[in-house]
């Protein structure tokens, strides 16, 4: 019964293989955008320092535990994802799909914190310039990051959606009408992103 089911599992992971298999051209134009996303470091440490910064007048702002909370995340993912870009690089022979999945990982952490962070200042009722300022950044970094990244299309798209999408959630949600129309004017925003 175990061999039968081993075998059968072996046969389907060998056909995906078949299925997904690439040539050495396909692993050089991999490695070739893989190693785009860790060029120029210094636009991440840019977005990281926007991030920190504003999350950190946002806790301070705030005056609320959970708004703290995220804001450390945002940070900390932040700092993190800027050692990770300035550290892997310099392992070039490294494992191709490793870099790339580490970088995903980073990206969508932070996109997704910031969006959050964004949405948690709208539905918590912060100071209106600490939500305007949140969602400036989130709205900001979606669009400079996926213009950064668009040879990575789903890193790219991926960024933009975490990035955005937790504030249009909170906003569509909200009974006054501005609300709604900010909401769907963003979603129309990531449309239109996605587009180009």
């Amino acid at each position: 019964m175990w061999a039968k089911l081993e075998h059968t599992i072996f046969r389907f992971f060998a056909k995906l293989r078949v299925l997904y298999s690439t040539n050495s051209l396909d692993n050089r134009v991999r490695r070739i955008l893989v190693e785009s996303l860790y060029q120029n470091p210094s636009s991440l440490a840019i977005g990281a320092f926007v991030g920190v910064t504003t999350s950190a007048v946002a806790a301070h702002d705030a005056h609320n535990h959970t708004i703290n909370l995220i804001a450390a995340i945002v940070a900390t993912v932040a700092i993190l994802r800027v050692i990770v870009a300035y550290a892997l690089p310099y392992r070039k022979r490294g494992n191709v799909r490793m870099l790339e999945l580490m970088f995903e990982f980073g990206a969508f952490s932070y996109a997704l914190s910031l969006g959050v962070l964004a949405a948690a200042c709208i539905a918590l009722n912060v100071p209106p310039v600490t939500q305007l300022m949140m969602l400036t950044a989130a709205v900001a970094y979606g669009a400079g990051i996926s213009a950064r990244n668009a040879g990575r299309l789903p890193i790219a798209i991926g960024q933009l959606l975490l990035a955005v999408s937790p504030a249009c959630v909170v906003l569509i949600s909200r009974p006054d009408i501005t609300s709604r129309v900010l909401a769907v004017s963003m979603g129309l925003f990531v449309l239109a992103m996605i587009s180009i």
